[in-house]
């Protein structure tokens, strides 16, 4: 399982996988940067892929394509993470999301979602 970490010196941490500053998201703007957070090496069961807007993905997919069980997605626009539950490609279940660049920057929601909402019961910490 991946697990997400937002800490209060601006650092995000998700497990193996990706490790990188939150004051160095603007960055990744630079397609060299992305190949930085390519996974060693997917589990078993596991897809690792980058869309057409540029988001990678490492996590579980249903046999027709689409994001479903459990996943975390870098989105490249504007560096927010999230990684918990998906169906049918969106945000769904329980999960963790960390808002990148901007005016949110480090803030993170830990709880429930549906249909890509948060919605339920959750936590928001401001950094």
């Amino acid at each position: 399982m991946i697990s997400i970490l937002c800490k209060a010196n601006h650092e995000l941490e998700i497990s193996h996988y990706v490790y990188i500053r939150l004051d160095e998201l603007e960055a990744l703007s630079e397609p060299s940067a992305w190949s930085n957070l390519k996974p060693l090496s997917p589990r078993v069961g596991e897809v690792f892929y980058t869309n057409d807007l540029g988001n990678k993905y490492l996590g579980q997919e249903s046999e027709n394509g689409l994001r479903e069980g459990f996943g975390t997605m870098v989105y490249k626009e504007d560096g927010s993470i999230y990684s918990g539950t998906w169906k049918q490609n969106n945000k769904h279940g329980y999960g963790t999301y960390c808002f990148g660049r901007g005016e949110s920057v480090g803030d993170f929601y830990r709880g429930e979602f549906y249909e890509d909402q948060q919605t339920g019961h959750g936590m928001y910490k401001y950094a």
